[in-house]
């Protein structure tokens, strides 16, 4: 019979700290926060496959039937949520789509400067956006240029509703 090696200590990626094998790992609110940005990831891959299918009908419908631009409006929807949630996701994310938590420089440490985390970041920037863009309002003369600009503000308030943070 043989006997299995004793549990090894191990390092936390996320806060760079040894734990112990037969200690039960404590959450931490970055840990916290590193979940909630992996279900507000999840989130908006979801959503933009769901934009995708969308298009994806709507080019299918018009190869068929020109009369299909009448019911176009979910398609500016989807494209508006397709665009703001692939911004958010590509901010959110690393080269190779995995969630990645903001880290404060030397400096900012040091100074105790910007120590927002990396959701309440994210909240500040959409929230942003969202009060930039219903501000300005669409005055084009062109009625799709005006619904382009609706659909977006109405996507960009969608994703300040799935990042808000708690």
């Amino acid at each position: 019979m043989t006997r299995k090696p004793p549990p090894q200590n191990t390092t936390d990626p996320i806060s760079k700290r040894t734990v112990s094998a037969t200690q039960e790992p404590k959450l931490t609110v970055e840990t916290k926060e590193e979940e909630r940005l992996r279900e507000i990831v999840r989130a908006l891959v979801s959503k933009i496959k769901a934009a995708d299918e969308i298009i994806a009908k709507f080019k299918l419908d018009i190869d068929q039937n020109v009369y299909a631009l009448e019911w176009s409006l979910s398609t500016f929807e989807a494209s508006a949520r397709r665009t703001v949630f692939h911004q958010i996701l590509k901010a959110l994310t690393d080269a190779d789509g995995k969630p990645q938590l903001y880290r404060p420089n030397e400096q900012e440490a040091i100074t105790g400067m910007l120590q927002m985390s990396t959701l309440q970041r994210a909240s500040e920037y959409v929230n942003d956006e969202v009060m930039r863009r219903a501000r300005q309002g669409s005055r084009s003369t062109s009625a799709t240029s005006n619904l382009v600009h609706e659909q977006l503000l109405v996507a960009w308030a969608d994703a300040a509703e799935l990042i808000k943070f708690a």
